[in-house]
């Protein structure tokens, strides 16, 4: 390049670099380092368009890091990770000490099982058969009786026995006036009479009379002899041990002549065991019955029904009464075991003092004014499967039967030890009842009879006796 170019710069854009350092004289004019002469400007005034930005530069070095800023507060927890895999098993540790030793023995189906020494176990002589069967002494258990006993027995101490009474038949007659009679057993189901006549007609109803509810009514003509009969939910036998029948009743008329046509009779049968005639011509068992000849009540014996001639009823246990249109309460008890019969009555208006009105016969007392009792003792007849209402009548009379009820069962509780040992028992006080035992003379008859190996049963007196065969 020429020591003294002469650059004109005057609007122009140049590109250059400067090798030397740029001087001037202080009179406007300009020189590079090797004195050459450089002209700015020259006819132009103002500035040019600012020109485009060149590209970026190369990035600098990375400075120092600043000081570092103050911990933010926390942020929300993030879910749950994925469990990871297990890890591996630890070593076994140790055997713990050894426990202590357990019971030994063997035992057989169906036995109870007891201790036979220190820590084992055997068969006890008591053999339950999982079907509410258990025996106690038996090589094989006979499962006929919830609990059966082979050997000596003793019960003692001074809670003793308390039989719990069971209700075979009860009925309030508390049903829609006008509907036919039935009675209800203990269940609640309806036990449906089967009604009769041997003579004349006769009405049964069910209206409301006595102060108690609906009752019970018969109605019948000149030559009535009615009945209406129905078979126990229970057939009774022995093993009931004592029942206890409750009823109210009332009829028309003022005496009792019979019970044949064109008679005036009124009654309740016990048990029998045929109503093919309504009792009154063929049939066995025990009936309540108006007395003949005077007013009352008795509890007959009746063989071949209450018309037998030959064999005409007889009466076990009777009492007197004011009159048959009062309104008694009656409650009759027999002991099939020992043949004792009680009739006890109360006369309701009496006791009540209000007139036209029974009680509940199955409370209150039956002792004091307006009572009577009797008593007596049969023990010919001790089964039977039905029951019912008797009614004779000698006009249009009527009469009434309420709150029949009939409850099986001794509520005698026996505070007092019983032994029954070798076929002996010692009673010191009770009246002690064994229901369920079968008749027999001897072991044979016993045997015979279905009693097993050295069960207990009785003769015809009561008296109790263990087979030993």
């Amino acid at each position: 390049m020429p020591n003294n170019p002469h650059y004109n710069l005057t609007d122009q854009k140049i590109s250059f670099t400067f090798q030397n350092v740029l001087q001037t004289d202080g009179f406007g004019n300009f020189y590079n380092g090797l004195g050459d002469e450089i002209i700015i400007g020259g006819g132009g005034t103002g500035s040019g368009p600012i020109g485009p930005t060149g590209s970026q530069g190369p990035t600098g070095s990375t400075g120092s890091q600043g000081i570092q800023g103050p911990t933010g507060s926390q942020g929300p927890t993030g879910p749950t990770g994925s469990t990871g895999s297990q890890g591996i098993q630890g070593p076994t540790g140790s055997q713990g000490p050894t426990g202590p030793t357990g019971f030994g023995g063997t035992g057989s189906a169906n036995y109870v099982a007891k201790f036979t020494g220190n820590n084992i176990i055997g068969n006890s002589i008591i053999q339950d058969d999982g079907s509410n069967h258990v025996s106690i002494n038996y090589a094989v258990n006979p499962s006929l009786y919830t609990l059966d006993v082979s050997g000596a027995t003793r019960i003692a101490g001074a809670g003793g026995i308390t039989p719990i009474p069971s209700t075979i038949v009860f009925d309030d007659y508390n049903r829609p006036v006008g509907t036919g009679l039935s009675f209800f057993n203990a269940a609640g189901s309806p036990v449906t009479y089967s009604g009769g006549v041997l003579n004349g007609t006769f009405t049964p109803v069910i209206e409301t009379f006595g102060g108690l509810g609906n009752s019970a009514r018969l109605t019948g003509t000149a030559t009535t002899s009615a009945y209406i009969t129905a078979p126990y939910p229970t057939s009774i036998t022995p093993s009931l041990g004592t029942l206890t029948w409750t009823f109210n009743i009332r009829r028309q008329g003022t005496t009792a002549t019979g019970w044949g046509s064109g008679q005036l009779q009124q009654g309740v049968i016990l048990f029998c065991n045929d109503v093919s005639t309504g009792f009154y011509t063929s049939g066995n068992g025990y009936a309540l019955v108006n007395n003949l000849g005077s007013v009352g009540f008795s509890i007959v014996k009746v063989t071949g029904g209450l018309r037998n001639v030959s064999t005409p009823p007889s009466i076990v246990a009777t009492c007197s009464v004011g009159a048959y249109t009062d309104y008694y309460s009656i409650k009759v008890v027999g002991n099939l075991l020992t043949g004792s019969w009680i009739i006890s009555i109360r006369d309701d208006t009496t006791v009540s003092g209000v007139a036209g009105t029974w009680i509940d016969p199955t409370t209150g007392s039956y002792t004091g004014a307006g009572t009577a009792t009797g008593s007596g003792t049969d023990l010919t007849y001790t089964t039977g499967a039905y029951f019912g209402l008797l009614f004779s009548s000698s006009g249009n009379f009527n009469s009434w039967w309420d709150n029949f009820k009939l409850v099986a069962g001794n509520s005698t509780t026996y505070t007092d030890a019983l032994v029954i040992t070798g076929g002996n028992i010692n009673q010191t006080s009770g009246n002690v009842i064994f229901g369920g035992l079968l008749v027999a003379t001897d072991d044979a008859s016993a045997a015979a009879a279905g009693v097993p190996s050295h069960g207990v049963y009785r003769n015809s007196t009561g008296q109790l006796f263990i087979r030993t065969t």
